[in-house]
């Protein structure tokens, strides 16, 4: 399995398995929580964004629909 990549709010980037649990995610990143972003082009001049909130939990995450995480300020 390939690792996806990821571009941080803050401007990090970084790699990681496809599919990972928010508990992984919110540990490696040292975030009590954090929300994934995702843009798709559905036309010549408009994008559809998605976010998608993740805290430490188990619950499994598919990271390839996604090209953005933004970090909790808090």
């Amino acid at each position: 399995m390939h690792a996806v990549t990821l571009q941080l709010s803050d401007g990090r980037v970084f790699s990681c398995p496809p599919v990972v649990s928010g508990k992984y995610l919110t540990t490696l990143l040292d975030k009590p929580s954090l929300t994934l972003g995702s843009a798709t082009p559905i036309n010549s001049d408009q994008v559809l964004r998605g976010f998608r909130f993740v805290g430490s939990d188990n619950k499994l995450y598919d990271l390839t629909r996604y090209q953005d995480v933004f970090l909790a300020s808090r």
